[in-house]
């Protein structure tokens, strides 16, 4: 792994190929002008480049106490295009919830080794295998449809390509869906639907976690967008200025179909870093790992939490609630934690 500085902001890179920004001595004149990108290059070349080796560190809990990192893929954004702060939503403070099982509770987010090294762990899965097939498919087939009626010629390509333009889009979208990964929360802890789709049927728990936390940590936190017509504008701006990147990505992700408004859904996104890691705003890189769920193996991206983020905790509705609460509460009491404990107030029998 390789980092430099580029206007104040480090940044990372495998250097597996580079695209020089001046002549190195050691390569005959005019070589850039055939070659606009070395595969592989020589370490000497990366270092005249401006990149120096740095070693990969194992992620850990963050304890510090200085301001948490802004999003600057957003911040950018934001400024050139202000009419979109109320469409892309950052959530700053208060408690988000986490819908779960109370197997994941104690035997994943609180296991025993998680509470050895004093924090709680939530994994954030790849959005190709999230229950709705379309997740991160929308903004790509926007840009499909937008770049179909610009070039609606079948024989319009990008250079190099068999597929058309606008069917390229679509192609590439696929793939990419196994490289974007998030994780999800409610705004709302104590959901009917919820309960019955995440919930366990209600015998599951929601897990209210700080987002002053979430962000300490170095992760994102935004709103889901919903609104069509919100979408399409957002959609049309992204294709017209920017069509690929972080932030197109990013939003891609916070893209969801009106159908499930109701879950007031807020989403850390994640993007992958080199095929190998995803990278928080800490510069910490996560190693991306796989397991099976649902009958599949999937990607998924461990993400660090203090035990102190966990503020409350819903006992879904058909839970025996006395015996579920003296069950959670001696548990909670005998390793060190003290959340409230709430039952839920949905009439579900």
């Amino acid at each position: 792994m390789y980092k430099k500085v580029i206007d104040g902001k480090t940044v990372y890179s495998t250097c597996s190929s580079i695209k020089p920004e001046h002549t190195h001595n050691n390569l005959a004149s005019g070589q850039w002008a055939a070659n606009s990108c070395i595969s592989n290059p020589p370490l000497d070349l990366i270092i005249a480049e401006g990149w120096e080796p740095c070693e990969v560190e194992p992620p850990i809990l963050y304890e510090g106490h200085e301001p948490y990192p802004e999003d600057t893929d957003y911040i950018d954004f934001i400024q050139k295009h202000p009419e979109y702060k109320s469409v892309i939503c950052q959530v700053k403070n208060g408690i988000v919830y986490h819908y779960t099982t109370w197997e994941v509770l104690f035997n994943g987010i609180l296991c025993q080794d998680n509470l050895s090294t004093n924090k709680a762990v939530l994994r954030a899965h790849s959005i190709n295998y999230m229950n709705d097939e379309s997740e991160g498919l929308e903004l790509p087939y926007m840009f499909s449809e937008l770049e179909k009626e610009k070039y609606p010629n079948s024989a319009n390509k990008f250079p190099g390509a068999t597929l058309s333009r606008y069917e390229m889009y679509r192609y590439c979208a696929r793939d990419n869906k196994q490289k974007l990964f998030s994780i999800s929360f409610s705004h709302n802890p104590d959901s009917l639907p919820m309960w019955n789709y995440y919930g366990q049927k209600g015998k599951g728990l929601s897990i209210g976690f700080s987002v002053y936390d979430i962000l300490n940590q170095g992760y994102n936190l935004y709103d889901c967008i919903y609104d069509l017509m919100h979408k399409k504008e957002l959609g049309k701006c992204l294709f017209d200025n920017y069509w690929t990147g972080r932030m197109v990505n990013k939003a891609g992700l916070l893209f969801k179909d009106d159908h499930f408004d109701y879950e007031k859904e807020c989403r850390i996104p994640i993007l992958s870093f080199c095929k190998e890691y995803c990278l928080n705003l800490r510069n910490q890189f996560f190693p991306i790992k796989y397991d099976i769920k649902d009958g599949l193996i999937v990607p998924f991206v461990e993400l660090y939490l203090p035990l102190t983020s966990i503020k409350e905790i819903y006992i879904g509705p058909t839970n025996s609630p006395t015996r579920a609460k003296d069950s959670l509460k001696g548990w909670l009491d005998s390793i060190g934690l003290h959340p409230q404990i709430k039952v839920s107030t949905v009439p579900l029998a």
